[in-house]
């Protein structure tokens, strides 16, 4: 199998060290204010010449945004893999608002989870 060169945000420390050895390449760039319209080209710089497969977004709230930057930009996919919950205290508009933030292919951690985002 071919290693996929893969696009992502720092997560968890030993989360992160997890997914290396899944047997890809993650390149992860930091996050950047969603609304600076070029954060995201300063954000590649350093992996210049890399050629990307996709883009993991693992939170819908602190990645998503970034990653459909990203997206626009690269034309390459969204994995969105969900492995936190919604907050507790977050109205139905709130839900709904994060319900059209998805990937190309969904993934969450537990049915419990994907209940929890509506899924």
């Amino acid at each position: 199998m071919e290693k996929l060169n893969i696009l992502t945000f720092p997560t968890h420390p030993r989360y992160d060290s997890l997914m290396d050895n899944v047997g890809h390449n993650f390149y992860r760039v930091p996050h950047w204010d969603a609304h600076d319209l070029f954060g995201h080209k300063e954000a590649l710089e350093k992996f210049d010449g890399v050629e990307f497969d996709l883009i993991m977004s693992q939170n819908k709230e602190a990645h998503y945004p970034n990653a459909a930057s990203l997206q626009r930009d690269l034309n390459i996919p969204i994995i969105s893999l969900e492995h936190t919950l919604p907050r507790p205290e977050w109205q139905k508009n709130v839900l709904d608002h994060y319900e059209g933030k998805s990937g190309e292919m969904n993934v969450y951690i537990s049915d419990f989870s994907a209940r929890a985002w509506g899924v």
